[in-house]
């Protein structure tokens, strides 16, 4: 066999090695290369009735959302651009303009896309938040209640729902006081009461505060009472959420007590 004999049967055998070696660096480059690569995060800005909102998505749902203030974009932008690369899409921000605005307006079905925590940095937050999710329209939980449902019980000083980067779609206006005090909101007291009056509860004294009329409900028992029933007073306030009324204590699959009837 000559030498170009030699060459020619063993030329596609190497081609092949060299194909196999090619495919392998490529594969082991993709894979350094994947944590720098950033998805992009299209954002726009909308006008809602509960004042402007600065609207973030990414490719698995909604990443944030900011009312509106001086210098609250380039602060979120800049927030993003940690894991994303905003890219201006005013259809994302429609959209979900047009979800809270029906929301507002009595659908309670309306905020309908889904939510991403990618940029929530604290686990503990996290965990907040998905319990926060939890919350049924309609009923409201104490600071310190949720702490307990995040497994950080007398953590309630520590969940800042500040930390809240999607208001509206992950429910913090649904968090008060121990005493029964709507308390603190990240848009303002006036935007969580807008939001808590879309869900119900109409009935807040002057004080902003819970009135009795409202509900108690266990969610441990699966049951509902007033306020001023015994057997509300021995269950542990922790496993306790106010319901605004008796429609949304059945919607959430909770029962009337049989010594109160909050029918």
């Amino acid at each position: 066999m000559t030498k170009v004999d030699v060459f020619e049967s063993e030329a596609p055998g190497e081609a092949g090695q060299i194909d196999e070696l090619l495919k392998t660096a490529r594969t082991r480059i993709a894979a350094h290369l994947y944590p720098i690569k950033r998805p992009s995060a299209g954002v726009g800005i909308t006008p809602t009735p509960l004042g402007s909102l600065l609207v973030a998505e990414g490719p698995r749902g909604l990443l944030m959302i900011r009312y509106l203030a001086p210098g609250e974009a380039a602060k979120a932008i800049g927030m993003m651009r940690e894991k994303f690369d905003p890219v201006e899409d005013q259809s994302v921000a429609d959209r979900v303009g047009c979800e809270v605005g029906s929301y507002l307006g009595g659908d309670q079905s309306a905020l309908r896309s889904k939510i991403d925590l990618a940029l929530v940095k604290s686990d503990f937050h996290r965990a907040a938040l998905r319990c926060l999710c939890e919350v049924p329209i309609g009923a409201l939980i104490t600071y310190g209640a949720l702490a307990d449902q995040a497994r950080a019980p007398g953590a309630q000083r520590a969940i800042a729902m500040g930390a809240n980067l999607l208001p509206i779609y992950v429910p913090c206006h649904r968090v008060i006081c121990a005493d029964g005090f709507v308390g603190n909101y990240t848009g303002g007291a006036e935007r969580k009461l807008k939001l808590l009056r879309a869900e119900g509860f109409d009935k807040f004294d002057a004080r902003m505060h819970v009135t009795k009329e409202s509900l108690l409900g266990h969610r441990k028992t699966f049951i509902y009472c007033r306020q001023d029933c015994h057997a509300a007073s021995r269950a542990n306030p922790l496993n306790a959420m106010i319901f605004a009324d008796a429609s949304h204590a059945r919607a959430s699959g909770l029962r009337p007590c049989r010594l109160c009837h909050p029918e």
